[in-house]
């Protein structure tokens, strides 16, 4: 097995098509928002993976994956709103005309725009390399996510 790659080429057969869906069944996010993304891939994982070591090394990846992006999702989601709360705070405390205090305002909901931009981009990146794993799946390919904390090794 070379460095860098998750698992032995596969071979023509069903174990490429099994490998493909561990990484689209990612999309269930749309049908189930916050559970999809992780229990798709869980359980075709969990299901399939004594039948083929290819499809075993890209559900582990695809886990792994999904479990990261949603760590990443909830802290970037939680920086966001963090931007926020002084905000509401000052006009709690000052109420909304005070003018003195707009400039930490702005910059507060500068931080709140910024960060849900990151959020709203970090959603396409993950639709792109979900795409771009079945890809190389569909390929008999090897493929490693990016910035991926491998909990199942």
């Amino acid at each position: 097995m070379e460095r860098g790659t998750i698992g032995p080429q596969a071979t023509d057969g069903p174990g490429r098509t099994w490998a493909v869906l561990c990484h689209l069944s990612a999309l269930a996010w749309w049908a189930l928002p916050g559970v999809g993304h992780l229990l798709g891939p869980l359980v075709l994982w969990l299901v399939k993976r004594g039948d083929d070591e290819f499809v075993d090394a890209h559900g582990k990846e695809a886990v792994n994956f999904q479990i990261s992006c949603t760590l990443y999702g909830v802290a970037l989601m939680l920086a966001a709103v963090g931007w926020l709360f002084p905000v509401g705070m000052g006009i709690v405390h000052t109420g909304w005309g005070d003018w003195v205090s707009w400039p930490p305002r702005l910059l507060a909901f500068l931080g709140f725009g910024i960060g849900w931009l990151l959020v709203f981009g970090g959603i396409v990146v993950w639709h792109l390399l979900v795409f771009w794993a079945a890809f190389r799946a569909s390929n008999g390919q090897a493929y490693r996510y990016p910035l991926t904390i491998r909990w199942i090794r």
